[in-house]
């Protein structure tokens, strides 16, 4: 398996895992997010090794992983502001 080949496998693996970390977080089930920036970190360095020639289905990889960051990190503001909510009504 070339770099390119294995970088591309590893951004696969982390676009499933944050579809189901999206999947999760819309059944209201708690999402750990905290290896996200280092495991992005480190896939960024190994593109950055790569010659630019080499970098576009990778990039293209990139691209989708940060909508699916974004997607994520919508759903849980928005799990975020429905429990602010009910809180709030709590304390009345």
């Amino acid at each position: 398996m070339t770099m390119n080949e294995q970088i591309l496998a590893d951004i696969q693996s982390m676009k499933s895992e944050l579809k189901t970390s999206l999947a999760n977080a819309e059944h209201g089930t708690a999402v750990d997010i905290s290896k996200i920036p280092d495991r992005l970190s480190q896939l960024h360095g190994k593109v950055a090794e790569l010659e630019i020639s080499e970098r576009g289905s990778l990039v293209e990889g990139f691209e989708e992983l940060l909508a699916l960051l974004d997607d994520l990190s919508k759903e849980i503001q928005k799990n975020y502001e429905d429990v602010s909510l009910h809180i709030k009504m709590l304390d009345g």
